[in-house]
């Protein structure tokens, strides 16, 4: 993971890994974060899913939502 900062913004991006690479915890994190982002989709109402469309994990969408309200 490598960071980059541009101005007074700090990105993050790593390469991701390989099917191969991948072990049975990270298995675990992504299935709970595909179950996340699945129930948090379903509650949300038309406007604020439109919000959220972009997100990549569960933890960007309660972000954004977290600052909508």
């Amino acid at each position: 993971e490598t960071e980059t900062k541009i101005g007074e913004v700090t990105t993050k991006s790593s390469t991701p890994k390989l099917d191969s690479e991948y072990n049975d915890e990270d298995l675990k994190k992504l299935s709970l974060n595909f179950k996340a982002i699945n129930f948090l989709h379903c509650a949300l109402n038309e406007n604020d899913y439109m919000k959220i469309t972009n997100c990549k994990t569960a933890k960007e969408i309660w972000d954004k939502l977290e600052v909508t309200y």
